[in-house]
């Protein structure tokens, strides 16, 4: 049987496939923002607070240059002209275990 380390397929997640810089500096922004504004954002049931915090968020990356690319159901894609290929989803996510809404808003390569 061959040994992995003569495979001749580079790994599946190798350096050459890593996402741009502005990738984890988006993150971290958009980390730092909803803390700022919710320490427990990822926590919070769906209601009218959240809800307000959603908008919130939203005027918030639009002021910043980011605009609507997709509305959803259930979230809203944002894109920038200065980092093509990412875009910030913001939207809300079902939690079986709670059977509630949470709201989510993470970094995507589009």
């Amino acid at each position: 049987m061959a040994s992995r380390a003569f495979r001749t397929r580079p790994p599946r997640h190798s350096p050459t496939r890593r996402p741009p810089a502005a990738f984890y500096t988006l993150t971290r922004t958009l980390d730092t923002f909803l803390e700022s504004y919710h320490p427990t954002w990822f926590e919070t049931p769906w209601n009218a607070t959240t809800r307000t915090g959603m908008v919130h968020l939203i005027q918030h990356l639009t002021q910043q240059g980011w605009t609507i690319t997709q509305r959803g159901h259930h979230m809203v894609l944002m894109t920038h002209a200065a980092y093509p290929g990412l875009g910030i989803v913001v939207g809300k996510q079902w939690n079986p275990r709670r059977h509630t809404w949470h709201p989510t808003a993470f970094v995507r390569r589009i």
